[in-house]
C-alpha cells in the first residue's frame, strides 16, 4: 500500500489539482489522461505510467455493471484506483487485462451507521 501523500502526488502530476470528493454521479469523477479516448491499454502499462507497483497492492475488488467490469484497488488509507474493462474480455488477471477510464477516487464508506438504540432482538 502507498501513503495518501504519494497518491495525491500522482494525481496532481496528471491533473494538476488536488483529489476532489467523489461524486455520486459516476460520469463526474474525472479520468486520468493515461489511456486515450476510445482505446485500451494493458493493465501493466497503466500501472507503469502511473508509477504504481501492483505487487504493493491487495487483489482488486471487481464489480460488473452492464457491459463493463470495474476493478478497484485500495492504494492508500484514503484513496483507491478504479479501472474499467470490457465485460467480454476473457483475459486473465492481471497479465492480459486491458483497461480504460482510469480514476483515482476517495474511498467512501457507503454503509449506514447502525445505532445501538435502533437494534432489535
Amino acid at each position: 500500500m502507498y501513503t495518501d501523500l504519494e497518491i495525491e502526488a500522482i494525481y496532481e502530476k496528471f491533473l494538476h489539482k488536488k483529489i476532489p470528493d467523489r461524486s455520486p454521479n459516476f460520469a463526474e469523477n474525472e479520468t486520468l489522461p493515461v489511456v486515450a479516448n476510445g482505446e485500451v491499454k494493458p493493465l501493466k502499462s497503466i500501472f507503469r505510467i502511473l508509477d504504481l507497483d501492483l505487487e504493493r497492492l491487495e487483489l482488486p475488488k471487481k464489480l460488473g455493471f452492464m457491459r463493463v467490469i470495474f476493478y478497484s484497488w485500495q492504494l492508500s488509507p484514503k484513496f483507491e484506483l478504479e479501472i474499467m474493462t470490457g465485460q467480454g474480455d476473457p483475459a486473465k488477471y492481471p497479465d492480459e487485462l486491458q483497461g480504460y477510464d482510469v480514476r483515482i477516487l476517495r474511498i467512501q464508506n457507503n454503509l449506514p451507521k447502525i445505532r445501538k438504540d435502533k437494534l432489535r432482538d
